[in-house]
């Protein structure tokens, strides 16, 4: 998962916001790796459903920005894997428009962002270390999360989920090319890895829309027993 946490005063009642994550080659040249959006007088976020980097966006109530008033907002970055070559860089990229992909709002205004020690804007990002890119064999894949049990982590070949992106409306998801049913943990859903899967490696793809009307694939292949 990844969020972004900054701190901006604007002069508008709202504000729509874009960040974008980019990787920036040695030459310059750059390629988007994912991004994230915001409304500002969307921006609500529930504590108790939340955990750092994956903040929890209710969508259900308008509060109007304040002109002048410096206010947090927490925005989820689209979840994906992707590996930054060496002597790569990464840049965040935060605007208000993301024409003409999205209509802008009826509103203009300029920005103050900051970032000092009373408003400690952040970009939190789960790191994994370099290893193997993951073939055929199931040794060579990334394994799949392991159940919790009383706090703590069940034993080998246990049930095991994978987490559905935020925000995704229609899913549909296949484990090994066939149907799989997805189900709610601590308010979030997840796809459970049928019993059938679970000792090999297994494919899993998640299609769905999004909060803006686009169609999401994701596609990742695990090993189901470590």
């Amino acid at each position: 998962p990844a969020e972004l946490r900054f701190w901006a005063v604007t002069e508008a009642s709202d504000m729509a916001w874009v960040g974008r994550l980019i990787d920036v080659a040695p030459d310059g040249s750059t390629s988007l790796i994912t991004q994230g959006w915001l409304r500002g007088s969307f921006r609500h976020v529930d504590p108790e459903r939340s955990r750092p980097g994956a903040p929890y966006l209710t969508d259900d109530r308008d509060t109007p920005v304040t002109v002048g008033e410096d206010i947090g907002y927490r925005m989820d970055i689209w979840d994906t894997a992707y590996t930054l070559a060496p002597g790569h860089r990464l840049r965040l990229w935060l605007s208000s428009a993301d024409t003409p992909t999205h209509e802008p709002l009826q509103v203009a205004g300029r920005n103050l962002i900051f970032h000092d020690s009373d408003h400690p804007s952040q970009l939190l990002l789960n790191t994994r270390a370099a290893e193997p890119a993951c073939g055929a064999a199931p040794a060579k894949c990334p394994p799949l999360p392991a159940a919790r049990v009383a706090g703590r982590t069940a034993s080998r070949c246990a049930k095991v989920r994978v987490a559905v992106p935020r925000g995704l409306r229609h899913v549909r998801v296949t484990v090994a090319g066939r149907r799989a049913r997805t189900t709610r943990d601590h308010g979030r859903r997840v796809v459970v890895i049928p019993a059938r899967a679970r000792k090999r490696a297994v494919a899993v793809r998640i299609t769905g829309v999004d909060r803006h009307g686009r169609r999401v694939t994701i596609s990742r292949r695990y090993s189901a027993c470590v």
